[in-house]
């Protein structure tokens, strides 16, 4: 279970998605750490979270950018002693927020006032306290008629009992409002106003008296909660804004209006119609979601923006409003994706951190990724991607066993059917859209699509191969599907996917050996596959792959592997493709039904060599990979299996987390696994019988660690990141 485990994980952390070009006045990005919160002025650009420095200047936790230039503001840096989760604007005063409990040498516990010179406010500190001495965490700040509303974990301020909501002076010493005291049974996250009323979202189980779950109405002039407006989802709700008379929600929920009953210590619930992690909500009445509007995503939402015409979405999906869109989507009004628009993020997103500029048209997220940039996302929204190139490169990186030869193809005015030699440089496919895989150009493939480029000596010479790939699946990874194929009925090489793996292997007239990796469709994998004329590895992102024959070696009566006269299939299927252990009968699947950025072949498995390729790919695609490929070259080499088990989600939070962490899952939970990153079980809990847990994490060093739990049907799989 371990080694299952720790590939889930880094697959997981290596997925990879389309891209479209970062804005490029932006250079200076977050270090050491991640960007949980974002908010914009004309003039400013601040984020905040548990950085250490951006770029080279050492500004921790918070820090502002010039909206003009993209410059970072060095003379700005209040210096909090934690995580920043929240920020508040009002003129030329900034409101802080989080799980900071100092900011230079001066207390300040969860909240503080800083001025636009970056000087702390000495009299303004609404006192912030947890049940018995309880942690606290401010998640949300917002300002509205004088106010800032304050949304987290806490049960006072200033001594008034105010159970994880409140709001107090935006002067003074931030008195709380007396008259405005409410109670929410579990975390708050999110505010969203209109002229009479705040819609509060979270993962609470009742409001003041009321029985209401995750999302309610609060009158802001005296009213009390809006008993009747029970929209009820039934799980939590992250982001909340109101557009066109109509609030917008996003979170982990798969349904509305459910009836929840409390039955043998946990909340249970029935009923209810389907809407899943994005939904928009009818303001009044009794807040019926709207079943019409459905972007059916095939995970969840974290956050939102909303412009004048679209909608912009960040999350844990792949697919949204009828588009392939891994983990970030531009969507229209009516909830339909454009898919030209496309952006790769290799991490997480946090739901506080997602901000539309209007005035600029540009897109601010935030998060923790290194791919499209270190944290910090800022797309404009007239970029669009550029036109793919194929490259196909065989020989020795130094020439020393062969000549580096070069084949090349674009998109660009070429009839399909057209025959092409290699002088000519001209494509056999011609890509219909433009595709990239962050920044870098690709040719998608479909059913009928492929390209044949003619054999040489060069590709064909020596028995040692290595053979990279960088690839894009598509929505389907189950039926049989080419992507490189070497040789002909004799011998030869083959990548190809089938039932949820992708295989790479070597064959001779009579006998055939693969080895194959667990792959995911929408997703983006480097892979390397190298043959040295009696053992094959295969890896993908860095994780070895398994041998699934017993006897592997394969013995040639010649050192030159293919005939010179035989084509190379690139995402085709052609009259030599072939896959292993059938007989040839001229049709062997379909087409890669997925996108193919760059194909490379060399005539050695020396290390040096690759890894110099494999760092190349991987710091050019920025796919992140933190383990080697294939370091090992004796006979004891060991070969990883990396079959998962169910990879459905669990949602954490807060994450990043400090002092705790929640645990929200579909379903009940039976057991809880936490586990570093090398596999170690660091805790373990049975008996929970609970959707929700809450574990107390402040004993943890900071790092990544991977999060299991066992329900009665299903394994539930989730990273949390702990920052001290």
């Amino acid at each position: 279970m371990k080694t299952l485990f720790l590939c889930f994980i880094l697959l997981i952390m290596f997925a990879n998605l389309q891209a479209q070009t970062i804005n490029t006045d932006f250079n200076e990005f977050p270090n050491n750490g991640y960007v949980t919160c974002i908010k914009y002025t004309e003039n400013f650009v601040y984020i905040g979270g548990s950085f250490t420095s951006v770029g080279v200047h050492p500004i921790s936790k918070v820090a502002r950018y010039f909206s003009n230039t993209g410059t970072i503001d060095t003379s700005w840096h209040p210096i909090p002693n934690h995580d920043v989760r929240a920020i508040a604007i009002k003129g030329n005063d900034i409101y802080l927020a989080g799980a900071f409990s100092r900011i230079g040498d001066v207390e300040r516990k969860n909240i503080a006032k800083i001025s636009s010179n970056s000087v702390l406010d000495a009299q303004w500190y609404p006192k912030i306290i947890g049940f018995d001495g309880r942690s606290t965490i401010v998640n949300q700040i917002a300002i509205n008629e004088g106010f800032l509303y304050i949304g987290g974990v806490f049960d006072s301020v200033n001594s008034i009992s105010t159970e994880n909501i409140a709001r107090v002076s935006l002067t003074g010493a931030g008195e709380t409002d007396f008259d405005w005291i409410h109670f929410l049974g579990g975390s708050v996250f999110d505010f969203a106003f209109t002229d009479s009323d705040v819609y509060v979202t979270g993962a609470f189980s009742y409001v003041n008296n009321f029985d209401i779950h995750h999302l309610t109405k609060i009158s802001l002039h005296g009213g009390g909660v809006d008993s009747l407006w029970k929209p009820n989802p039934n799980s939590l709700v992250f982001s909340a804004q109101i557009f066109n008379n109509m609030l917008y929600v996003s979170g982990g929920f798969g349904a509305f209006g459910v009836t929840f009953y409390f039955e043998d210590g946990v909340w249970k619930y029935s009923g209810g119609y389907p809407i899943s992690t994005f939904a928009r909500v009818e303001l009044g009445g009794s807040g019926r979601a709207d079943t019409t509007w459905k972007t059916n995503p095939n995970g969840q939402v974290l956050s939102f923006a909303i412009s004048d015409s679209n909608i912009y979405v960040g999350g844990a999906f792949t697919q949204i409003g009828g588009g392939n869109h891994a983990g970030l989507a531009k969507l229209s009004l009516n909830g339909i994706a454009d898919n030209s628009w496309n952006t790769e993020v290799n991490g997480g997103i946090f739901y506080n951190a997602f901000e539309y500029d209007r005035t600029l048209s540009r897109l601010y997220f935030g998060g923790y990724f290194t791919v499209p940039s270190d944290n910090l996302g800022i797309i404009n929204d007239n970029q669009k991607a550029i036109n793919p190139n194929i490259y196909l490169t065989a020989g020795s990186l130094n020439g020393d066993d062969n000549t580096s030869v070069s084949f090349w193809l674009d998109n660009m005015g070429a009839d399909n059917n057209a025959e092409q030699t290699l002088p000519q440089r001209k494509p056999k496919y011609r890509s219909i859209s433009s595709f990239t895989i962050n920044g870098n150009p690709v040719v998608e493939f479909g059913q009928d699509k492929g390209m044949s480029i003619q054999g040489s000596t060069e590709v064909s010479g020596g028995i040692s191969k290595t053979i990279f790939a960088v690839i894009r699946t598509g929505n389907e990874v189950v039926s049989r599907q080419v992507i490189f194929e070497m040789g002909g009925v004799a011998s030869g090489f083959n990548m190809y996917i089938q039932g949820f793996k992708l295989y790479a292997g070597a064959w001779n007239s009579s006998n055939a050996w693969h080895a194959s990796r667990q792959i995911l469709s929408n997703r983006t994998y480097l892979v390397q596959f190298t043959y040295n004329g009696s053992k094959m590895r295969l890896s993908i992102n860095g994780i070895n792959g398994e041998v699934s024959s017993v006897n592997y070696t394969v013995n040639f009566s010649s050192p030159t592997i293919l005939g010179t006269n035989n084509d190379i299939g690139v995402g085709a299927v052609i009259d030599q493709t072939r896959f292993h252990n059938i007989p040839y009968n001229g049709a062997f699947g379909d087409s890669f039904k997925g996108q193919i950025a760059e194909i490379m072949v060399l005539n050695t498995t020396d290390a040096n060599e690759r890894n110099q390729v494999f760092t190349a790919f991987n710091n050019k695609y920025k796919f992140g990979a933190l383990m080697q490929p294939l370091p090992k070259q004796n006979d004891d080499e060991n070969i990883v299996s990396t079959e998962t088990t169910d990879q459905s989600e669990l949602f954490t939070y807060p994450n990043p987390s400090s002092d705790y962490t929640e645990f929200h899952c579909p379903e009940n939970i039976k057991e809880l696994y936490i586990y570093s990153l090398q596999g170690e079980v660091l805790h373990h809990e049975t008996s929970i019988n609970n959707r929700h847990i809450t574990i107390r994490t402040d004993s943890y060093p900071s790092g990544r660690y991977g999060i299991t739990t066992h329900t009665e049907s299903g394994v539930y799989h989730s990273l949390l990141t702990i920052v001290k």
